[in-house]
């Protein structure tokens, strides 16, 4: 009686490129883990930047001071006649400085993996502490200290977005829809970020704006800042959506289909059909080398 190996069923060492490619599937979390850090960061530059910004100005807590706008075309409001007009951009600023912080955290997955109950109480300081009175806050300047009509249209709408958005966010998350929840709040926090893109856009606005300073403009400051701030209000966000809105469709598209997995019925046994286009389950190393004993005169 001799032993003979049946090496049919033994699989044959990898080839080159199939080494290649599981060193390619294998750096691709490393690549997209440095991919979203280099994002973060340049978020967090540009939040810490409009911070520093935002108070070096509203820092003094001057109650003569007021809007930009207000102050070149030459209207400012009195702190006499209107003592609260200060106090409510403010509150407007500070609650917009303190969502652009917390939503810097927010996006940290790290934090978000690691840390959920701190994920979920900086969550709570974006919504009560941040957006709502931002957004309540410019809703009041909006009704009771107008700059122009043209500027309070834009600045109702994108307020009364940013409020919705934010709290129907806030509503997945409390009925554990989760999935939906961090798009939501994603799109709330684009939204947080739309003063960042107004800002970059603005020597541009300005300038396309100046060419018409001495003809339709009739060279007047008030109207000028009227069209200049209503179309950079209205830009920023076309330009928010537009982002925002295209990344959540390519994470969706590149994201793997789920595996479907076969109909369950009685018994634990699938049909026949399915029995037979469902794969035999992998065997072992020993099993694929097992040996046939052949039986010899």
């Amino acid at each position: 009686m001799r032993y003979v190996k049946d090496l049919s069923s033994v699989e044959p060492p990898p080839r080159d490129e199939e080494w290649e490619n599981l060193a390619v599937q294998a750096d691709r979390p490393r690549r997209q883990r440095r991919r979203r850090n280099i994002f973060l960061g340049f978020v967090a530059l540009c939040v810490l930047a409009a911070l520093v910004i935002a108070w070096s100005r509203w820092g003094h807590f001057d109650p003569n001071m007021g809007s930009q706008a207000r102050e070149k075309a030459k209207i400012e409001l009195s702190p006499k006649e209107h003592p609260a007009y200060f106090w409510l951009l403010l509150g407007h600023i500070l609650g917009a400085s303190i969502a652009l912080a917390a939503g810097v955290l927010q996006l940290w997955r790290g934090l978000r993996s690691r840390h959920p109950r701190v994920h979920r109480t900086v969550g709570r300081i974006y919504v009560f502490a941040g957006v709502i009175p931002a957004a309540g806050f410019a809703l009041i300047v909006e009704a009771f200290y107008p700059f122009s009509v043209a500027t309070a249209i834009s600045q109702v709408a994108l307020s009364l977005l940013w409020l919705g958005v934010t709290l129907f966010g806030f509503r997945l998350r409390r009925q554990g829809r989760i999935a939906e929840h961090r798009r939501w709040m994603f799109r709330s926090y684009a939204l947080t970020c739309s003063v960042l893109v107004e800002l970059t856009i603005d020597p541009f606005v300005q300038l396309l704006i100046s060419t018409q300073y001495h003809s339709r403009l009739d060279s007047n400051l008030d109207i000028y800042f009227q069209v200049k701030d209503s179309n950079e209000n209205w830009v920023g966000l076309l330009i928010v959506i537009l982002v925002v809105e295209g990344y959540l469709e390519y994470e969706r598209m590149r994201r793997p289909k789920r595996l479907v997995e076969p109909p369950a019925v009685s018994g634990g046994q699938l049909p026949s059909a399915d029995r037979a286009a469902t794969p035999a389950p992998r065997e072992n190393r020993a099993e694929r080398e097992v040996e046939n004993t052949i039986s010899a005169p």
